[in-house]
């Protein structure tokens, strides 16, 4: 989400990406949003079809945590 565009920050896209299942990646995405790191926005056109955004939560975590795996 913080380095996707919008348009890929969605579960199919994410399906793809990571070569895991859907109800995986749902799993997932339920978890981040009830730690209240995500919001959904929901499709006008398909009210089952939601794009993934961080929260103020979820940005805040990235960037406390982006720089974790760089070398010491």
């Amino acid at each position: 989400m913080k380095y996707h565009k919008q348009e890929l920050c969605n579960v199919s896209h994410l399906v793809k990406e990571f070569n895991i299942t859907k109800p995986t990646i749902s799993d997932a995405i339920k978890v981040l949003d009830k730690k209240a790191l995500i919001t959904k926005d929901f499709s006008s056109a398909d009210s089952r079809s939601y794009a993934i955004r961080l929260s103020a939560a979820g940005k805040k975590a990235v960037s406390e945590t982006q720089d974790f795996a760089d070398p010491l």
